[in-house]
């Protein structure tokens, strides 16, 4: 899906850095292939946490709240428990994105200023990786 890749690629290229790539085998040349495969199938599980992690009912009915609050031209349609239909892709990523609790207030704050896309998050990961715990799931555990 091409979702699914887009962010996949995203986080790959965060943790790596851009790669030169041989367009004949489709491979890294910067790096082993299987080491690079790795760095994708951890995106790969972020991505399922996080997809996880999404209350999309809730993801729904606010990027709903929204469209109705930004888009609606429908005097009938503005009503507050009116959802809308077809709800528009910057709706979606707005209602993902916000971070009141609770209602929020679409008229006042139509959008969620995007202070993290510059964060070098690899690094900041990896200076704190002396303080994780162990996690129970680990693969590698004993069972």
């Amino acid at each position: 899906m091409p979702n699914r890749m887009a962010v996949i690629k995203v986080l790959v290229q965060d943790v790596l850095g851009a790669q030169i790539w041989n367009g004949l085998r489709g491979e890294t040349v910067n790096m082993p292939v299987d080491d690079y495969e790795r760095v994708e199938e951890a995106g790969a599980a972020i991505l399922e946490r996080v997809a996880k992690a999404v209350s999309w009912d809730r993801l729904l009915m606010e990027a709903s709240f929204r469209h109705n609050a930004l888009h609606s031209d429908k005097e009938q349609d503005k009503h507050f428990w009116n959802l809308a239909k077809g709800v528009c892709g910057e709706c979606l990523r707005e209602a993902l994105l916000a971070e009141d609790r609770g209602a929020q207030d679409w008229g006042e704050h139509p959008s969620t200023p995007l202070t993290h896309e510059k964060f070098d998050w690899p690094t900041a990961v990896a200076e704190e990786l002396e303080h994780r715990s162990v996690a129970t799931w680990h693969p590698y555990k004993d069972k």
